[in-house]
């Protein structure tokens, strides 16, 4: 949350990273979606670059969506601290601006889950059906539409599932990292800590990115004739 310069800072230079890193991440594990699920042979990285290289402008533009949307929380947390920021209270306002920031975050996060749930597939549509930004979008509002509460469940299922292990090895990590930071240099705590994190952060978004792709082959399969599809596109390679 926003409560202070420092931390408004710290969380948008967070968000510029992940805005550069997620959507080629998101094409590449999602263009490998469709050869698995037809039996095809594996992509090599350089292929599945290849065919996600095309679709980057689209998914920059979901994933800008998403990313506006996900600070809607911190925006209204910013706005209520902005005024202490370096500053007295002396009207004693400040418990009553909390007061209504906090229930208004927990309303925006409550919106911000909802939202999330009905694009969470617009990434695959981008890559799997060729669509346009707005395309997905709208594509994944259909898909989610009426099954809101089963792919919420099925999402949240994969959060944990990431969650548990993660944080089973993160903490042990950075427990160690600090270890080696107050009995040796600094920068290799740092370097350790960070080397883990990596490797755990992409195995972990990885999973949960190819975990949600198989939701929405799920959800068209439901919808549409989409099994026959994949039946007919997967017999030549029989």
């Amino acid at each position: 949350m926003g409560t202070s310069p420092q931390e408004v800072l710290f969380t948008l230079a967070l968000v510029a990273l992940c805005f550069v890193v997620t959507p080629p991440t998101l094409g590449v594990v999602l263009s490998t979606l469709r050869p698995a699920v037809l039996g095809r042979p594996r992509l090599t990285l350089s292929q599945a670059w290849a065919t996600a290289r095309p679709h980057l402008r689209a998914l920059y533009t979901v994933w800008a969506v998403v990313t506006l949307i996900s600070l809607i929380p911190t925006i209204i947390e910013t706005a209520a601290a902005a005024p202490s920021w370096g500053t007295p209270d002396p009207a004693g306002n400040g418990d009553t601006i909390s007061t209504v920031a906090g229930i208004l975050t927990v309303a925006a996060v409550l919106l911000l889950i909802y939202v999330s749930v009905l694009i969470a597939f617009a990434p695959a549509a981008v890559i799997v059906e060729g669509l346009t930004a707005g395309a997905a979008l709208r594509r994944s509002f259909d898909l989610v539409h009426r099954s809101w509460w089963r792919c919420f469940a099925v999402l949240a299922a994969i959060s944990v599932l990431i969650l548990i292990p993660t944080t089973l090895i993160t903490l042990p990590a950075i427990a160690f990292a600090a270890v080696i930071g107050i009995a040796g240099p600094l920068w290799v705590a740092i370097g350790t800590a960070a080397a883990v994190l990596t490797v755990v952060f992409g195995l972990g978004s990885s999973y949960g990115i190819g975990a949600t792709a198989l939701l929405y082959q799920d959800q068209r399969i439901r919808r549409e004739n989409y099994a026959t599809d994949l039946i007919r596109d997967a017999a030549p390679e029989l």
